[in-house]
Order: structure tokens, then C-alpha cells, then sequence
């Protein structure tokens, strides 16, 4: 996968002449998804400038997350979630920083309400299979869960 996200970047790179916010926006997402969070962050600045769409907005917070800016990220997706509760990913986001926040209930609480929105999601149903997969008395529920994330991926190693 990461092969196919530096390809993406390039392609998206050819295309950045004028800040167009789509590009911005799938250059910065791809950026982010390879571990490059500073790069996307630089990118997104110019175009954070000017009304940034709540999409550039999610993908600014999973920059900060990456960067282990805890209560900036927390920030953005909270007001984002006042804003736009079905942005796709903003539950698995936010749930990620109360994970690494070390509020367990919290995290799977949004990753279980993400799973309901897209029963079908690989990230939503591995994220959930993932975290109850730790806990002694869900460990059955985790591993629903992570047949359905691998059903949604095949042959996905994270799944296996």
C-alpha cells in the first residue's frame, strides 16, 4: 500500500500549480497516510488560511495526532464532530486520540458507533476487532470483527 500512496502523492504533486483545494487535500491525505505528517502540514497551511473545508480539516487533526499533538487533533475533531458527526473517519480519528489518551471506553465507544455507520468498513470493523482483541472479555466480539475487516480486505496482513 504504500507503494501505491507514494505514486499517489507524485501524481497529486504534478497536479499542485495553484493550491486547488481538492489537490491539497488529496496530496495532504496521502502524505499523512505515509507518516509524512510535517510535509502535509505544509502543504495544508496555505490553504488552512481560507474557509478549509471540514475534509482538510479531518485530515489537518490526523496530521497533529501523528505528530502526537494529543489536544490539538482532539480539538479539531471535537468541533468537527459538532459540525459534521458522518464525516467519513472523523469517529476512527477521535477515537484514536482518546486511545492514545489511554481513555479505552471512550475510543471503542466511537470505533462501535463508526463500525454501525459502515458495518462494511475495513478500517472501522479492524480498528474495533483490534482494540477488543486487548480486553479478556471481548475477545470473541474482536474476533467478528476482524473476519469482517478481512472480508473487506482479502489477504490484508493487518487483518490476519
Amino acid at each position: 500500500q504504500l507503494e501505491r500512496l507514494a505514486e499517489a502523492e507524485a501524481a497529486y504533486r504534478e497536479l499542485l500549480t495553484n493550491n486547488e483545494a481538492s489537490v491539497v487535500l488529496g496530496l495532504s491525505a496521502a502524505l499523512v497516510q505515509q507518516g509524512k505528517a510535517a510535509e502535509a502540514r505544509a502543504v495544508m497551511e496555505p490553504a488552512m488560511a481560507n474557509a478549509p473545508s471540514p475534509e482538510l480539516r479531518l485530515v489537518m487533526g490526523q496530521a497533529m495526532l501523528n505528530e502526537g499533538q494529543y489536544q490539538e487533533a482532539k480539538a479539531v475533531f471535537e468541533e468537527l464532530r459538532r459540525e459534521r458527526p458522518d464525516l467519513p473517519l472523523l469517529r476512527l480519528s477521535l477515537g484514536s486520540v482518546y486511545w492514545r489518551e489511554r481513555q479505552t471506553e471512550e475510543a471503542v465507544a466511537l470505533w462501535e458507533e463508526e463500525q454501525r455507520a459502515r458495518p462494511q468498513d475495513f478500517e472501522a470493523n479492524y480498528t474495533l476487532g483490534a482494540a477488543l482483541a486487548l480486553s479478556e472479555t471481548r475477545r470473541a466480539e474482536a474476533e467478528k470483527y476482524l473476519r469482517k475487516a478481512l472480508a473487506a480486505r482479502p489477504g490484508n496482513a493487518r487483518a490476519n
